[in-house]
């Protein structure tokens, strides 16, 4: 996303949209309540990855074990699940206290749900709240690169 667009997006949204690209990961917030999170992804392999979620932001932040993937080809296009359906997940609430990284690193095993990823750039996509009972919740996403082997 370019300068320009970033700025034309912030401005459609009165000033209140901020948009990051920080080394490791990408945060988006608005003024209220601004999460100010980063995805970093420790180890990477064809069938997951290890990841820790950094919390710079003033309020803790909750999140699951839920999770999205796409796959950069030209455009972002989301994969679509092996199963056709939802994705199962352990009901787990976890927690990045304000100012700190959620440690230990989160493993997720993506082969059950999309299969072994082939060589390409993926974008790992997540979602937190700010409350723990996620009526707001906001993206936060990390490009990583499956190499050919």
């Amino acid at each position: 996303m370019t300068k320009k667009r970033i700025s034309a997006i912030a401005a459609a949204a009165g000033g209140a949209l901020a948009v990051v690209l920080a080394a490791g990961g990408i945060w988006m917030a608005t003024r209220d309540r601004s999460p100010q999170v980063t995805l970093q992804v420790r180890q990477i392999g064809a069938t997951g990855l290890d990841y820790t979620l950094h919390n710079a932001g003033v309020s803790d932040v909750y999140y699951g074990q839920d999770y999205a993937l796409s796959r950069k080809e030209g455009e972002w296009r989301e994969l679509p699940l092996r199963s056709g359906e939802l994705m199962l997940v352990n009901s787990i609430l976890y927690t990045a206290p304000s100012g700190k990284a959620d440690e230990p690193a989160k493993t997720i095993r993506w082969e059950d749900d999309y299969g072994r990823l082939s060589p390409g750039v993926y974008r790992l996509s997540k979602w937190v709240s700010t409350d723990e009972q996620s009526r707001h919740t906001y993206p936060v996403s990390v490009e990583f690169t499956i190499p050919e082997v």
